[in-house]
């Protein structure tokens, strides 16, 4: 996946502080020619910040918001994470 994103002129970013590693990579974001000028990202991070609130919904949502992304769409209970119920949500910023 890194060499194929490599070859599309994009890249993954990688933090490591402590023995928490966290990644950052962006792709476009859905296949096809209809997608060629939207681009998803994409930051996990290892497992020993888990269950810290790192990626509490509010805070990712004001994180994303500061640089002018707005919320698009609210995916109600379509993930698990900690056996609950998670809400993805799709922000979305026009450049250009």
């Amino acid at each position: 996946m890194i060499a194929a994103r490599r070859a599309a002129g994009r890249e993954f970013f990688v933090l490591r502080k402590g023995g928490a590693i966290g990644l950052a990579t962006y792709d476009q974001f859905r296949n096809g020619n209809g997608y060629a000028h939207a681009t998803e990202r994409t930051i996990p991070v290892s497992p020993e910040p888990c269950g810290r609130g790192a990626g509490r919904e509010r805070r990712g949502i004001a994180f994303h918001a500061r640089p002018g992304f707005d919320v698009a769409a609210r995916y109600p209970e379509v993930g698990r994470k900690f056996d609950g119920w998670i809400d993805p949500v799709l922000m979305m910023k026009r450049i250009g």
